[in-house]
């Protein structure tokens, strides 16, 4: 596994910024704002805003739109618990 280090706006992105990874009921969310489609998504609980961090990190300089798109497609986000 790589390590991948973010930098301060990196780090505000993802923990506080369009992405705001939180639990509720044993679920894990993520509330996303600042997008074209805004909403709440469901992630892993327990590693699902630290898979978020990597894929941010390995993928520098996108829109949140197109980071929210990506992690839909590779499963980090999704729609459903």
């Amino acid at each position: 596994m790589a390590r991948v280090e973010l930098n301060e706006q990196n780090l505000e992105d993802v923990v506080g910024g369009a992405f705001k990874f939180y639990d509720k009921d044993g679920y894990g969310r993520c509330k996303v704002s600042d997008v074209s489609q805004p909403g709440n998504y469901y992630c892993n609980p327990g590693t699902g805003a630290y898979e978020f961090m990597q894929m941010r990190g390995a993928n520098p300089g996108l829109t949140a739109d197109e980071y929210l798109q990506m992690a839909l497609n590779r499963g980090i986000l999704r729609t459903q618990p």
